[in-house]
């Protein structure tokens, strides 16, 4: 099975069911929810429009959410940001990271972090450890921002995250 073209004359053209039901099957091979409402001249009618062929084509969104931790007094603990497909896409996708100083500044409130991820087909979620530094510093609660940049497979739904590090001191 191959996927759908951008332009495709399949997108959006098949039968919606094989007995004429007037909707598409729930999933799609790769167990991915098909439409609930098509677009129609006139709007939405309630009625599906599924591709032809096995599954929908699509371009997933990615997104990053934001993390707060408690700093602690001393080591490092990890700051966890989740890198998150709206859904598996069908081309692996690569997404560098980075870290960018707010309030934290790297090498003394954290350690800065960069990277690439790699998003195979069957992966919807990737997590990027940032390791924030402990003290006793009486301090206010400080941020940075965590940076992703996808390549052209995916449409950005949030490309930065803020990380909060809350003081404990």
């Amino acid at each position: 099975t191959h996927a759908l073209l951008d332009g495709s004359p399949a997108i959006d053209a098949g039968n919606p069911d094989p007995a004429g039901n007037g909707a598409c099957a729930e999933y799609d091979q790769r167990y991915l929810p098909r439409p609930k409402d098509g677009p129609t001249e006139n709007g939405y009618d309630g009625l599906a429009v599924c591709d032809i062929g096995a599954y929908e084509h699509g371009t997933p969104e990615i997104s990053v959410g934001d993390v707060t931790v408690t700093e602690g007094n001393s080591g490092s603990k990890n700051m966890v940001f989740e890198v998150r497909l709206s859904y598996p896409s069908i081309e692996p996708i690569n997404v560098f990271y980075w870290t960018v100083d707010g309030s934290a500044k790297a090498g003394s409130d954290y350690q800065a972090a960069s990277g690439y991820l790699l998003f195979n087909p069957t992966d919807n979620s990737k997590p990027v450890n940032v390791k924030v530094v402990g003290d006793r510093t009486k301090e206010p609660d400080e941020t940075l921002v965590f940076r992703i940049n996808p390549d052209a497979l995916v449409r950005i739904k949030k490309d930065r995250a803020t990380g909060t590090i809350k003081s404990d001191d």
